[in-house]
């Protein structure tokens, strides 16, 4: 399914889930190479930038989440940028340029605000939208790791053991999907288009910063999860050793009185009527007691 919107000389042509016979005629109209067109075909696992004699081409990926997987996936926009068009090419729904371009195509005012400097500056608006889109993300992810940390220092460590993960998974495919795409813009900067002016180069290089920023921003998220994982770590073993010192006194306590009754073997000897036998076990086990928690308090247990 294809969409249109025209304003002046500039056309944004969006093609939804293409078909062969759709791809093939763009390619044939605006001359596109024949790989370009086989690229948008398939979802590609790598961003990509094309610069040709009369058009771009790009392939770009965006972070996208799945509210009831709860992760992160990959989406995926090509870009055909001539010198009054502008092509794009998506295979599912990708909510915040779906807004843009729906936006654009309701109020006038849009389409002569980012229509009219040509189809660089139109390019320049959908990423940075895009890159913008990012962000209510990395607070989400933030607030998610604000909530663990709440919830570890009020005894909920085994819980959190499985949030963690799936933070640290959001953050991994993020990552993931971003670091590709750090320094692929930079052919922009060294290679002039054909169609664009000097001056608009200043949108790439904000665009630069701009995904520097977002990555700034998954690191320091990635350092504090970590962190807290090694706290989370740190009051588990904790806790474990806790565990583990009661058991130990528990069984400092048993051992010896099973020891002397397999000894004395109180309930089947006549000796076990002797008052004095008794007494001697009696006080044998509590000395034995007495004796091993001592120990263990001045090992500080």
């Amino acid at each position: 399914m294809t969409k249109k919107i025209t304003y002046g000389k500039l056309t944004w042509l969006n093609i939804i889930k293409p078909e062969y016979l759709e791809l093939e005629k763009i390619r044939k109209k605006f001359n596109f190479h024949p790989l370009d067109i086989q690229e948008c075909q398939i979802l590609s696992r790598r961003p990509k930038l094309e610069i040709h004699v009369h058009y771009l081409f790009m392939i770009f990926h965006v972070p996208l989440f799945d509210k009831k997987l709860r992760k992160t996936y990959s989406g995926e926009i090509d870009f055909f940028v001539t010198k009054d068009q502008l092509i794009t090419v998506t295979h599912e729904t990708i909510h915040p340029f779906n807004l843009f371009f729906n936006q654009c195509n309701l109020h006038d005012h849009l389409r002569k605000k980012f229509f009219s400097a040509g189809p660089v500056y139109l390019f320049y608006q959908i990423l940075d939208n895009l890159f913008e889109a990012a962000f209510p993300k990395l607070d989400h992810i933030d607030e998610k790791i604000d909530a663990i940390e709440d919830k570890i220092f009020k005894g909920q460590e085994k819980k959190m053991v499985g949030e963690i993960s799936l933070v640290a998974r959001d953050i991994l495919n993020f990552r993931k999907i971003l670091k590709p795409q750090l320094n692929f813009l930079n052919p922009l900067l060294a290679f002039p288009l054909p169609f664009a002016y000097e001056k608009e180069r200043i949108y790439f290089r904000q665009l630069i910063g701009k995904i520097n920023k977002i990555w700034d921003t998954l690191e320091n998220h990635k350092e504090m999860l970590e962190s807290l994982e090694e706290t989370n770590d740190s009051l588990l073993s904790f806790k474990l050793n806790e565990t583990m010192k009661i058991l130990t006194v528990v069984t400092v306590i048993t051992l010896p009185l099973a020891v002397l009754m397999n000894v004395f073997d109180l309930g089947n000897i006549p000796a076990f009527k002797n008052i004095k036998v008794f007494t001697f076990a009696f006080f044998s086990m509590t000395f034995l007691i007495i004796f091993y928690l001592l120990r263990l308090k001045m090992k500080r247990w």
